[in-house]
């Protein structure tokens, strides 16, 4: 999922390689990449120190030039991500404290 920090709009990314979400052509600004389903912390049976599981990675993408964006939009060939009306799960935090 990515969310645009400045204006909250959330949307899907649908095709992954290589084990990697692929996301092209974003908008120049600042977005949370994060999963739909967050990583869940082991059960408390599970003997562990504490630790943290984040939620979200900031990314801050360049502008791109008309040129570029059009240029950008022809050669690949991932499908377009879509708008997401559900919650995202971080919220505002950005990692889980597990083993506490």
């Amino acid at each position: 999922m990515r969310q645009n920090v400045k204006t909250g709009e959330v949307v899907q990314i649908h095709t992954c390689f290589q084990q990697c979400f692929v996301d092209v052509c974003v908008p120049e600004g600042e977005y949370k990449y994060g999963y739909k389903e967050p990583y869940t912390c082991p059960p408390d049976t599970e003997p562990m120190p504490p630790f943290q599981v984040k939620y979200y990675r900031t990314v801050f993408t360049k502008k791109w030039s008309d040129e570029e964006l059009k240029t950008c939009l022809r050669k690949s060939n991932a499908k377009l991500p879509t708008p997401y009306e559900g919650e995202v799960p971080w919220r505002d935090h950005h990692v889980r404290n597990c083993g506490l």
